[in-house]
């Protein structure tokens, strides 16, 4: 009769009432680069496989936004959060809503030093380390850092792994090897247009993302300047970019999609009521994927 009727039950109404809604949130800084787009694919993948629904906030990086959301989630009633935070982010205060309901919340990617909650990263420190060694191998000695905001966990650590590599070296580091941006693509091309503006072109650049490093590769060939015999650019991620600018780039692959499986089964496990998994800190190694920019 019900059907009959066109009675439709209300899914949320009869959850609420079981105290699980059967859905998780993620709050991400943007969902267009490709490494978020491949994290949140998985991720809803292996939640949805779970039984879960998914919903997919943006804080465009930005720690207002980020606040906002994280408060429109919470009165969502979702059974568990996932995170990577904004470049603006230095708190996560904003989370201990979720903490003191006892609704799980998994960083990945982008966390805080010493945070209670669950991370799963990547080996930022060794990725810059790995990229800048490189470079000093092939005999490079005047090295540039472009980074994101430093503030930032993700581009501080990658920069503590260059610092420390060219110090091993015996190489100078100075408030102009490292350069703060954005990492858009317009970033890579504006460096080299104000290196070569300056004539101070430096003989290696290691750029914090791909995109950033085909803004920089784009730039140079524009300029006729040969890579990588008179400067050599390395790249993070390992994007799908990193196949197409000329010459081929040379970048730290991280492996995103086992970061983002391994997040997503702790989140579920966590909200199935299992204990929270030793260690709660979780780090992927990354590598180097050599081609023909450095």
């Amino acid at each position: 009769l019900a059907v009959s009727m066109g009675y439709q039950p209300n899914v949320f109404a009869v959850n609420i009432r079981k105290k699980k809604t059967h859905t998780a949130g993620i709050l991400i800084p943007r969902i267009t680069s490709e490494f978020m787009a491949k994290a949140v694919t998985e991720i809803q993948r292996i939640l949805n496989a779970g039984g879960y629904n998914l919903i997919i906030s943006q804080s465009d990086e930005s720690y207002e936004t980020e606040v906002k959301n994280a408060l429109t989630l919470f009165n969502s009633r979702v059974d568990g959060l996932l995170v990577s935070l904004s470049n603006e982010t230095t708190d996560c205060y904003h989370f201990q809503p979720f903490l003191q309901k006892a609704i799980p919340v998994v960083m990945f990617d982008r966390v805080l030093p010493g945070t209670n909650a669950v991370t799963v990263t990547v080996d930022n420190f060794q990725g810059g380390f790995l990229a800048t060694e490189h470079l000093i191998k092939q005999g490079r000695k005047k090295i540039v850092f472009l980074s994101g905001p430093l503030q930032c966990d993700v581009y501080r650590r990658r920069y503590e792994g260059f610092v420390e590599v060219m110090k091993k070296h015996g190489l100078a580091v100075s408030a102009g090897s490292v350069v703060e941006c954005q990492l858009s693509h317009e970033d890579g091309q504006k460096i080299i247009r104000d290196f070569l503006k300056k004539k101070s072109l430096p003989e290696g650049i290691v750029c914090c993302n791909d995109l950033s490093a085909a803004g920089c590769i784009t730039e140079l060939n524009k300029n006729n300047v040969k890579i990588p015999s008179e400067i050599a650019v390395v790249g993070f991620n390992n994007d799908t970019v990193a196949g197409i600018v000329n010459p081929a780039l040379t970048t730290i692959h991280i492996p995103v999609d086992r970061m983002a499986r391994q997040a997503a089964l702790i989140l579920l496990q966590l909200m199935e009521g299992n204990k929270i998994p030793s260690p709660r800190h979780i780090s992927f190694p990354c590598h180097l994927v050599i081609r023909n920019s450095a």
